[in-house]
């Protein structure tokens, strides 16, 4: 709850507004120039699970906070506007663990990717069968501790990867630290645990960058 004057509180939901708005246009870029990539190469699996994954986060985007596609479509119902921002949100988690699956396929052992990609099948199903008060109460907190859990092993198998000195792993796993921690403090600021605001966002475009970085530098690197 915010509370100000009219003028403030007008201020305030603009900026929000025009945060997203930069934020939705870089994942929407991203997820464009990759799907193309793929496109042009159907070989270059990361750059489908990559785009993929930009794309859900970007839908994702839109369905959140200040909820960018009510601006322009406001007769969306408020149940299925809720279901899209949860299932776009379990998408783009599902296709970066893929993504890296392609990456790093000897450190990111088969039986978590089916592990992590068949709960998050149940999870979205159920998502999209129940109703908003069920799934909102009964699969929000059991999401967060399986999504972090999830983190935290992938966040091992990259450690692994570097340990290793596998190409582009160091720059993966830094940005996944911030992730990890980004996450985390929206999970305590959500509970009035700290009094920070959310960050997760910011932390997500920081490892979308820094696998952006390592895709260009694989396709620059097939060149020679």
């Amino acid at each position: 709850i915010y509370l100000g004057t009219e003028r403030g509180i007008a201020r305030f939901w603009n900026r929000i507004s025009w945060h997203e708005s930069i934020l939705f246009g870089i994942f929407f870029i991203i997820s464009a120039y990759h799907l193309a990539l793929y496109a042009l190469r159907r070989k270059e699996l990361e750059s489908l699970f990559f785009g993929l994954a930009c794309t859900f986060y970007s839908v994702r985007i839109l369905t959140s906070d200040s909820m960018l596609i009510l601006q322009a479509y406001p007769e969306i119902p408020w149940g299925a506007l809720l279901k899209v921002q949860y299932i776009s949100f379990y998408g783009a988690f599902g296709f970066f663990i893929l993504f890296l699956r392609t990456l790093f396929p000897a450190e990111f052992h088969r039986k978590f990717i089916i592990a992590v990609e068949s709960t998050l099948c149940v999870i979205a199903a159920a998502t999209a069968v129940l109703p908003s008060a069920a799934y909102s109460f009964w699969l929000s907190k059991p999401f967060e501790v399986f999504a972090l859990a999830s983190m935290l092993c992938a966040m091992l198998f990259l450690a692994l990867a570097s340990v290793r000195k596998k190409d582009g792993a160091f720059v993966i796993l830094a940005g996944f630290l911030v992730l990890i921690v980004t996450a985390v403090n929206d999970m305590l600021y959500t509970s009035q645990m700290i009094n920070t605001g959310y960050f997760v966002k910011l932390g997500f475009l920081v490892f979308v960058f820094s696998h952006a970085f390592v895709l260009a530098k694989r396709f620059t690197n097939s060149f020679y």
